[in-house]
């Protein structure tokens, strides 16, 4: 099969990470897979440059998100006029910039139902996505992300690291991701204050970087929570299993979340995980088996479930078990590119 994917395709952030798998695991299957990045043109001329980039016998197109007006129109009229399927992944839909303008988001609508499939990555955003479409939706398909079950396993050794960083003893809560406002990495170090209060050998990691950073960095000199609160900045991928393995739990605090592939990197790890009931977390994270789920923004009820995890060494083992059995049963690559290529192979038969 011969796949194009329209696509940002950047060193961090869930879409580029899921690009860059799934081009790996359909090369793996001898399929040819060609990426077209995002161009940062004016959004007829990029309209044009994208269907000049698919104009080479592509089987089917995968337009990477719902965000890039551009790409959606692009796919559809290469699908429309060389005979090409079109599929279309939502990584999330918070919604889009293009909702707020009516005209446009009537247009959009009508553009992604003449879609062969949308691909959501979590039942939380297929129920976004089935609201915004109504009465007549598209074909709509719930495929999971999946992570490197080899890359992220329990066998990963991390002693080192922990003596790099001084936290040999200590009892270590990992943050992994961007440190935005919506990842709630605010509420997390409000919570660690309140949990280190109770238990001084705690530590926090916050693996990562983004606009928060300074004023958490500011605020936490000003506690005093030097040699307690560490900030690694942005950890290449390859490295990401070293700093789960040297975690006791992960925190998920967000306010609000898609899917969320570090819960599932930890959990492959045999990591336990705390994380906030909501959006399409739940589907990853089993409250009391693979992890603890508390309210969004309640610093309070997260440092309670940080207590819980990292007091109890049954508990934690017993949740970070379930987790990696969870991602062997649910949340491989292997299973998220499958899944994937049986919605390419339907919607080039249904529109043969």
């Amino acid at each position: 099969m011969k796949i194009a994917f329209l696509s940002t395709f950047k060193s961090m952030g869930g879409v580029s990470i899921h690009t860059r798998e799934l081009f790996r695991q359909f090369r793996k299957r001898a399929h040819e897979v060609t990426v077209i990045p995002e161009a940062d043109l004016p959004p007829l001329v990029a309209v044009e440059h994208y269907l000049s980039s698919l104009n080479h016998g592509f089987d089917v197109v995968n337009v990477q998100g719902t965000s890039n007006m551009a790409m959606i129109m692009a796919g559809l009229l290469a699908s429309e006029g060389m005979n090409q399927g079109c599929v279309c992944t939502s990584h999330g839909f918070s919604p889009p910039r293009w909702y707020s303008r009516g005209l446009t988001r009537k247009l959009m609508r009508g553009t992604l139902r003449h879609y062969g499939a949308i691909i959501s990555i979590s039942g939380y955003v297929d129920r976004r996505l089935s609201d915004f479409f109504g009465a007549h939706p598209p074909r709509l398909w719930t495929i999971h992300d999946g992570v490197d079950e080899a890359l992220f396993n329990p066998g990963v050794e991390s002693a080192s690291l922990r003596q790099r960083m001084g936290l040999t003893g200590k009892r270590v809560v990992l943050y992994s991701g961007r440190m935005t406002e919506k990842k709630g990495v605010q509420h997390l170090l409000e919570a660690f204050v309140l949990a280190s209060r109770k238990s001084p050998e705690l530590a926090l990691v916050y693996c990562g970087g983004g606009e928060l950073e300074p004023e958490l960095r500011t605020a936490t000199r000003e506690m005093g929570l030097g040699g307690r609160v560490f900030f690694t900045g942005p950890i290449p991928h390859l490295e990401l299993p070293e700093y789960y393995a040297m975690c006791d739990v992960l925190a998920v605090p967000s306010t609000y979340e898609n899917l969320g592939l570090a819960p599932l990197e930890a959990m492959s790890t045999g990591r336990p995980v705390v994380a906030s009931d909501t959006g399409g977390l739940p589907e990853v994270v089993e409250d009391m088996k693979t992890g603890i789920l508390v309210p969004p923004g309640d610093p309070q009820a997260l440092a309670e479930a940080l207590l819980t995890v990292t007091r109890d060494d049954g508990l934690a083992s017993s949740l970070g078990s379930a987790g990696r059995k969870a991602v062997l049963e649910r949340f491989t690559l292997d299973r998220c590119a499958e899944a994937t290529i049986g919605v390419y192979r339907s919607v080039i038969k249904h529109a043969a």
